[in-house]
């Protein structure tokens, strides 16, 4: 992507050769059904952006944004600040219509409340240690180190440290 925020409109990474072979190999004459395929091709293969570029929301970018935004939200635990959702106090509400995924950028100091479906998967991901973080309200169905999945009981569930 460009600073202007022009993209090329498609990217082909497959090595795909451009023209057919004629039906003769190193000066033999055979059928085509016995020429094999060893010979580079009289066109280069596509392995780079196309030179054009356009701006338009149709683009690959733009719609794997829009994918992601669909389902992630996430907390800057830090600065207090709700990512695709709303923070006010210590509870967290998902703007994402399909939430099923919250990033946080650290463990939380206090306990947070997040507004989520009863009965819907929820994956929980930090780059900090999970291990000691508590969720309420909440069947576990895996726990790693960075990443907890869980199903909420209710339509709120509180996230806290152990001990909080």
């Amino acid at each position: 992507m460009k600073k202007t925020g022009a993209m090329p409109s498609c990217y082909t990474p497959d090595m795909i050769p451009g023209s057919p072979h004629a039906p003769c190999i190193w000066g033999v004459r055979e059928g085509m059904e016995k020429c094999l395929d060893l010979r580079p091709t009289s066109t280069y293969l596509a392995v780079e952006m196309v030179p054009k570029t356009y701006a338009a929301s149709g683009n690959y970018f733009l719609i794997k944004v829009a994918e992601t935004w669909g389902h992630v939200s996430g907390l800057w635990i830090g600065h207090r600040v709700g990512i695709n959702g709303t923070l006010k106090g210590s509870r967290f509400e998902s703007k994402a219509p399909d939430f099923t995924e919250l990033l946080l950028s650290d463990l939380p100091e206090e306990s947070v409340t997040i507004v989520c479906r009863e009965g819907k998967t929820l994956t929980l991901r930090c780059p900090k240690s999970l291990e000691n973080i508590h969720i309420k309200h909440a069947d576990i169905q895996c726990r790693e180190k960075h990443k907890i999945i869980f199903i909420p009981r209710k339509e709120e569930i509180e996230i806290a440290l152990s001990g909080l």
